[in-house]
Order: C-alpha cells, then sequence, then structure tokens
C-alpha cells in the first residue's frame, strides 16, 4: 500500500514538473507601455521580531544544576 501511494505521488511530482517546464516564457502577462496598466513594485517588507535586539545570556546556579538564562536586549548605538 505505502509503495503504491509513493509511486502514484512521485508520478504525480514528475508530471507536475514536465507541465511547468513545457509552458512557454511567452505565457507569462503582458503589461502594456502604460503607466496605468503596469503592476505596483510595492515591496511589503516584515521585520523580524528581534530587530536591533541581541541576546544577554547569564548562567547560575539553581538547586545544584546549572542554568542558563536569557533576556533579548536592545543593541546598543
Amino acid at each position: 500500500m505505502k509503495k503504491t501511494i509513493a509511486t502514484t505521488l512521485a508520478a504525480l511530482t514528475l508530471a507536475a514538473v514536465s507541465i511547468g517546464v513545457a509552458q512557454p516564457a511567452a505565457a507569462a502577462p503582458y503589461y502594456p507601455h502604460y503607466p496605468s496598466m503596469h503592476p505596483s513594485m510595492h515591496v511589503v517588507f516584515k521585520h523580524p521580531k528581534h530587530w536591533h535586539q541581541h541576546l544577554l545570556c547569564t548562567t547560575k546556579w539553581r538547586h545544584h544544576h546549572k542554568v542558563t538564562f536569557c533576556v533579548w536586549v536592545p543593541n546598543h548605538k
């Protein structure tokens, strides 16, 4: 049963790749040279959660075990 599923999945993946390769480059959308018809080039970029921060870690002994405690702090400017 598992071999049948794996074989079917491999065949479908191969078929999808060959169909994607077979499309000509002319299939790309055509935009005439009118300013209003061009797609906007606005790129949305979201900063990571800890942008301009670094980890400050301290090691302490708690109940005969060494424990590392880390906190995100802002970078120095």
